[in-house]
């Protein structure tokens, strides 16, 4: 049912065959070739092009280039026509090098794009948001990059990646030129199972969908990045029934996903070396989500009940009630910022997990493949069970003094001076550092009103500032 079937783990792929094979057996891969992600680095970002082309920058209003995403890599000026005749130059070269390609983009930087300020007032009209004039700049350079593609080469299509900051329909669109794609909007299909982020995103694909030509099919860039670092909570993200629910709305307009699955570094052989993460906890969810693409109307339940059935053996009915119970918590339509006492996730709800394992464990036979599959989900969840206890506030207490007169927001802590400054630790030591350090006061206004924080940051090399943050 849909052309495009792409897991991305980066620095994995080079090193981990299993997982790989893993994704080949679900029959993971594409129908069309397509180049979709951040190409314009290779234009602009080099230090070779930043001494040679600082024209290709993009500027504030101090003159200075933006930092960019990472710093120092800058943001390109897409009205700069050195710039791009250069980014026309660099996607025609592509597509000589990859006979085979059929679409790519000319996209932004990770992190999003910002206008040049000298091209702010070039574009909207007065009383626009930044975001609508930033949109109407990113679609013009598209369609000058597109009417080359047209000259050039024929048949083949330009991806319209916009990142962060430029994602309205511009005010200027007429039609869609047949050789420009413009996909959904990215997202994750995990948190798509709240009814608000659903109409969020239909609002967004439904801005588009008018003006797409007649039976064009997008990609879409989705988030499988639940588990992707350490100090993430080690909660079952499980959604069965909502992505089969987005399978069958993306059918009509999605030829497929561009997924960002995450990686884990470990060590072997004395090298460090990469590796699918926390199989176990995205193992269902990977498989459905493959299942889905080849068919979105297949019944569910008996698919579910077969997986459980071979995967869990004897387990079977402990771990379909595992991970009913695991749907059911994480589609409760509550924020999924958890505290001691908001958010979906509740403290009963991390017993009953472990309870629902254990029970399972016990139902697989000792030493069994079956044990050993749910095993592995219990010790990836392990830190769940330090979750909630972590929340507990175990630092120094302080107080907070009553101001004279309600404090101006200007940068000076003059009128803060008697009150006990909170040095602030490092998060990875637990430490104050001993240089550079950040200190915070806390306050109240004088009718108590409102709480202020007035923070401190040190800085010994404050001509290396990237950005002004005085305002």
């Amino acid at each position: 049912a849909f052309d495009r079937r792409e897991w991305c783990y980066y620095n994995a792929m080079r090193s981990d065959a299993a997982g790989v094979s893993w994704l080949k057996r679900l029959r993971a891969g594409t129908f069309t070739t397509i180049l979709y992600n951040h190409t314009t680095y290779a234009i602009y970002s080099s230090y070779e092009q930043q001494r040679d082309h600082p024209e290709y920058l993009a500027c504030g209003p101090d003159g200075k280039p933006y930092a960019g995403y990472p710093a120092g890599r800058g943001m390109p000026r897409y009205t700069d026509p050195g710039f791009r005749a250069a980014a026309a130059a660099y996607m025609n070269k592509v597509f000589e090098a990859f006979p085979d390609l059929s679409a790519m983009s000319v996209g932004p930087p990770d992190g999003g794009i910002r206008m040049d300020a000298r091209d702010v007032e070039r574009y909207g009209t007065p009383g626009e948001s930044l975001e609508q004039k930033t949109s109407r700049y990113v679609w013009e350079f598209h369609l000058f990059l597109a009417a080359e593609l047209a000259k050039t080469h024929p048949g083949k299509r330009l991806i319209y990646m916009t990142g962060a900051g430029a994602r309205e329909v511009p005010t200027t669109l007429a039609r869609i030129p047949e050789n420009l794609v413009v996909p959904l909007r990215g997202y994750s299909p995990a948190h798509r199972a709240l009814e608000s982020e659903r109409r969020a995103l239909a609002l967004a694909d439904g801005a588009w969908r008018p003006h797409r030509p007649p039976g064009q099919r997008a990609p879409v860039w989705n988030y499988f990045l639940w588990y992707r670092s350490p100090s993430h909570p080690r909660y079952p993200v499980i959604f069965t029934a909502a992505l089969q629910e987005e399978m069958r709305d993306l059918a009509p307009v999605c030829d497929g996903k561009f997924i960002e699955i995450q990686p884990a570094s470990i060590k072997q052989d004395g090298r460090e070396v990469w590796r699918l993460n926390t199989p176990g906890l995205i193992h269902l969810m990977v498989y459905w989500q493959a299942r889905l693409f080849w068919d979105p109307d297949q019944d569910r339940q008996p698919l579910l009940d077969e997986y459980y059935t071979l995967f869990f053996g004897p387990a079977r009915d402990a771990m379909k009630g595992f991970y009913e119970f695991a749907e059911a918590v994480w589609t409760r339509q509550e924020s999924r910022s958890v505290t001691e006492t908001t958010g979906f996730l509740k403290p009963p709800d991390v017993d009953r997990y472990f309870e629902l394992l254990a029970r399972a464990r016990a139902d697989a036979g000792a030493g069994t493949v079956y044990d050993r599959r749910i095993a592995r989900l219990e010790e990836e969840m392990q830190s769940l069970k330090q979750f909630f206890p972590s929340l507990k506030r175990t630092g120094p207490t302080f107080q907070a003094a009553v101001l004279d007169a309600a404090p101006a927001v200007d940068g000076d802590l003059a009128e803060y001076r008697g009150l006990a400054a909170i040095p602030l630790r490092d998060n990875w030591t637990g430490e104050a550092p001993a240089s550079n350090g950040t200190e915070a006061v806390v306050a109240l206004t004088p009718d108590r009103s409102a709480l202020v924080v007035a923070v401190t940051c040190r800085e010994d090399r404050m001509a290396h500032l990237k950005a002004d943050c005085a305002k």
